[in-house]
C-alpha cells in the first residue's frame, strides 16, 4: 500500500465562523489522504454561509451542506448530517475556529501504509491564543499546553481514564484529533447526542471509547491546534456558574441513559449514577444540596469520594 490508500472525510460544523473558516479549511487541503471536507453551516448570523459557498466552489473537494430551512440545530446535529454524508473510509472532525497542523494524519497514513488497520486512533491538541490577553488569563490555569489521554501501559482502558473511572489516569481526547472508521462508528446505536447543546463531544467519545479500540498516534506534539479567542465558548464558563454544572449533569444523565440501555457491567453503571449525583447536588441551592446528599448518603456512601473528586478534577474537565 502507498500513504494514498489512507482516505478520510473531514467534517466541519460552522457557525459564525466567517473569521475563521477559510483557514480551518485550508489547513486540511494541505494533508495527505483527504478525500473531502465536508461543510455544514448551521444557520450562522453572519456571512458563514457566503464564505463556504465560495470555498466550495473553488475546490472540488470541499462540499457544503445545511439543515433544512437553513436552521440552527448546534454542533452535535451538524456533525450527525456530516456523518451521514460522509463516503470515505474514515472520517475526521474540525471545529470551524481551530486548524490542523501538517503532521495531522502522519500517523494514521502510516498504519495504512504497513497494511495495519485501526480502530480509531487520536492526538494531542495544542493552542493557539488570539491575543496576550487571553493567553495570560488561561495559560496554565485551565488549559493544558497540550491536552492529550496518556495511558501508563497497553493494559489500561481509555474507557475508564477518559470516563474518570481510573481517577489515577484520567485524561481527555480532543475531537479534532480523532480519526474513526466509519465502519466501526455505524455500529454505535447513534452518534453525537443534539439534545446536548454543550459536552456532545466528550459524551460521544466516552461512548465510543466503550465500544471500539483507540490507537495512540502522535501523543507528544500537538497534531490539531485549538484557537481561544473572544467569541469562543470556551472564554465565557467559569466553573463557579451553576449553568456549567446544569450542563455537565445533562451530558452525564445522557451518559447514564445510555449505560443502562447498553446494559454496561455493574462497576460501571454505579461510577455513573455517581457522577451524576454529585453533579446535581452541584445545580441545586444550598439547602436542596443537603437535603439531596443527606438522602443518597446511606445508600451510597461512596458519593463523598466522588463528590469531592470532581472538584479537585474540575481543571482537568475541558468544556467542549
Amino acid at each position: 500500500m502507498t500513504t494514498t490508500d489512507f482516505n478520510v472525510s473531514v467534517i466541519i460544523p460552522v457557525y459564525n465562523a466567517e473569521k475563521f473558516i477559510t483557514e480551518a479549511v485550508e489547513s486540511v487541503l494541505i494533508q495527505t489522504g483527504v478525500h473531502e471536507i465536508i461543510l455544514i453551516e448551521d444557520g450562522s448570523k453572519d456571512l458563514s454561509l457566503k464564505i463556504c459557498m465560495n470555498l466550495a466552489n473553488e475546490y472540488a473537494n470541499v462540499k457544503l451542506y445545511t439543515h433544512p430551512n437553513g436552521e440552527n440545530r448546534g454542533a452535535g446535529a451538524s456533525r450527525n448530517l456530516g456523518i451521514i454524508q460522509a463516503t470515505a473510509k474514515y472520517i475526521a472532525f474540525l471545529d470551524a475556529d481551530d486548524i490542523y497542523l501538517p503532521n495531522r494524519f502522519v500517523k494514521e497514513n502510516e498504519f495504512i501504509e504497513k497494511n495495519n488497520d485501526f480502530d480509531a486512533m487520536y492526538g494531542a491538541l495544542g493552542n493557539r491564543y488570539h491575543n496576550e490577553v487571553l493567553e495570560e488569563k488561561y495559560k496554565n490555569k485551565i488549559f493544558a499546553n497540550v491536552t492529550v489521554l496518556r495511558l501508563e501501559n497497553e493494559f489500561m482502558n481509555p474507557f475508564e481514564s477518559l470516563s474518570g473511572f481510573n481517577f489515577k489516569n484520567m485524561g481527555h481526547i480532543h475531537l479534532n484529533t480523532l480519526t474513526i472508521n466509519l465502519e466501526k462508528l455505524k455500529q454505535m446505536s447513534y452518534f453525537f447526542n443534539d439534545t446536548l447543546r454543550l459536552h456532545q463531544d466528550t459524551e460521544f467519545i466516552i461512548r465510543l471509547s466503550y465500544h471500539i479500540d483507540l490507537t495512540p498516534g502522535i501523543i507528544d506534539t500537538p497534531i490539531t491546534i485549538r484557537g481561544v479567542h473572544e467569541s469562543n465558548r470556551i472564554t465565557k464558563f467559569t466553573f463557579s456558574h451553576k449553568k456549567y454544572y446544569q450542563n455537565q449533569l445533562k451530558a452525564w444523565e445522557s451518559l447514564l441513559a445510555w449505560a443502562e440501555k447498553e446494559k454496561i457491567s455493574a462497576p460501571y453503571l454505579r461510577y455513573f449514577k455517581l457522577r451524576v449525583y454529585s453533579l446535581t447536588i452541584a445545580t441545586l441551592p444550598l439547602a436542596k444540596a443537603w437535603a439531596f446528599f443527606a438522602k443518597i448518603f446511606t445508600k451510597h456512601f461512596s458519593i463523598v469520594k466522588y463528590y469531592k473528586l470532581y472538584y479537585k478534577n474540575l481543571t482537568n474537565q475541558l468544556i467542549s
